[in-house]
């Protein structure tokens, strides 16, 4: 299911810079043609420019590296009991990192290790695996 939120927000983000792209591209044959008719209208393809490559650099980009760390089977494990962990809604905070959970996955149990797979680049967690309670791991040791 974590898999498909990431998917899910690598589709939209094509869909929102290809939807930039067109529009600049609009813009631009507004400009060509000179048929602007507000006074600061031929600066608008600027603007988008701008925000198309913002959007790209910040957004777009790191879902596309870690689209090819996924198929390298790069993706970075965090064995973390979530006692350790500072949860923001979606957002877990783990020493000093940020990390992305979906939506849709299921609710942290407390005093619970959590093996967490999160892609590098985007921060997004893909995978999360119930390990054990923590007392059952200090026993084992």
């Amino acid at each position: 299911m974590n898999y498909l939120y990431f998917l899910l927000s690598l589709i939209i983000s094509l869909l929102l810079f290809f939807s930039l792209f067109a529009f600049l591209y609009y813009r631009l044959r507004i400009n060509w043609a000179k048929q602007n008719r507000r006074k600061y209208s031929y600066l608008l393809p600027s603007l988008i420019t701008f925000l198309l490559l913002a959007f790209a650099f910040f957004e777009l980009g790191p879902r596309l590296l870690d689209v090819i760390e996924l198929l390298e089977g790069n993706a970075h494990n965090y064995n973390i009991d979530i006692s350790e962990v500072r949860q923001d809604g979606h957002i877990l905070y783990y020493q000093e990192e940020k990390m992305l959970l979906s939506p849709w996955s299921e609710e942290l149990k407390e005093n619970t290790l959590y093996r967490f797979t999160v892609v590098p680049h985007s921060r997004i967690v893909v995978d999360i695996e119930e390990l054990a309670e923590p007392e059952d791991v200090s026993e084992e040791n």
